[in-house]
């Protein structure tokens, strides 16, 4: 999302993500029927001009700029120049650099006069930030009387919404679900803690109180929303052939963020007593599960495993 030198200390968001990974976890977060209703949320209409603050890979500007119809801009923002780079490839892939721009900037200190923007938007940004107010003053400034100001944030918790799938004949899927909860709790007791530690810019805030903050900008007319991003491999609105070539990514990139992090973390892992051996066992379970799926691609429309993130949409109009 974005990389920031704040007081002394610096944020690589790839440290927690990788572009595949970015890119991977965004690609089917809103169901194709639900993007209309996202753009209205959000108030995209051809014409505008639109800023998307924290862009990272630019998959959410690409989603957005779509809403423009070809006619107005989107300008992607970003403090990792390695995920700008992406995000300008990506859009000329995809045809849409004539309407969508990309530019290196600080969400606390936009390079933009004020009142350049229709809309000024942004997504699992703010929620992050230690410094939410001050972001979204600084999306307010650079929005137009009477544009409109919001944000996309990710709520915690989804709970039984996620399922580890039915794996049929594949015998070994229980004991890998144990040892992906069993890393998966070292990560996010030991590894994730002092990651936090080291960046400058997260916070804890609930996004619930995101609504506040834009009452507390003096923001209008807040309109909040939400949606339910549900996934799963199985679904038939997808082909076989697509979910295959998923597939393919979601392991290579599943293994390399294993091998990395415990790499990087072999002290905590090992205080959990998870081991090197745990590890290749793991990464050999990845593989053997993903081999089970494509080796009989039919599998694919059976085991139903799936994962579920609520999401907050919020927007509001600027009066003054």
């Amino acid at each position: 999302m974005i990389s920031m030198n704040h007081g002394g200390k610096r944020f690589d968001w790839q440290r927690v993500q990788s572009v595949e990974d970015l890119e991977l976890g965004r690609k089917y977060l809103f169901q194709p029927e639900f993007i209309p209703l996202l753009h209205s949320y959000l108030g995209v209409k051809p014409g505008l001009v639109m800023a998307d603050v924290g862009c990272g890979t630019g998959s959410f500007s690409r989603l957005i700029a779509k809403g423009l119809k070809g006619k107005g801009k989107v300008v992607g923002i970003d403090l990792d120049r390695d995920l700008l780079q992406f995000a300008k490839i990506r859009a000329e892939q995809e045809g849409l650099s004539e309407i969508l721009e990309f530019k290196y900037g600080d969400a606390y200190s936009l390079p933009f006069e004020e009142e350049t923007f229709d809309v000024t938007t942004s997504h699992t940004l703010v929620g992050v930030l230690r410094d939410p107010m001050k972001c979204i003053l600084e999306k307010k400034r650079v929005t137009k009387k009477g544009g409109i100001v919001s944000a996309v944030e990710t709520i915690e918790g989804a709970g039984k919404l996620n399922f580890h799938g039915d794996y049929g004949s594949f015998s070994k899927i229980e004991r890998l679900k144990e040892l992906e909860d069993k890393t998966w709790k070292v990560w996010q007791s030991k590894v994730y803690p002092v990651l936090k530690n080291t960046l400058s810019i997260w916070s804890d805030m609930p996004p619930s109180k995101i609504p506040i903050l834009f009452r507390d900008a003096g923001l209008r007319d807040i309109k909040v929303s939400g949606y339910l991003s549900l996934f799963t491999v199985s679904d038939s609105r997808y082909s076989i052939q697509e979910m295959i070539e998923h597939l393919q990514r979601d392991y290579k990139d599943r293994v390399k963020k294993i091998r990395k992090s415990f790499a990087e973390n072999k002290d905590k892992y090992g205080e959990e007593g998870v081991t090197e051996a745990d590890i290749e066992e793991l990464v050999t379970l990845e593989r053997q599960k993903y081999e089970y799926l494509v080796r009989k691609p039919d599998r694919i429309r059976q085991v139903f495993e799936m994962e579920a993130r609520p999401r907050i949409i919020v927007a509001g109009s600027k009066r003054d």
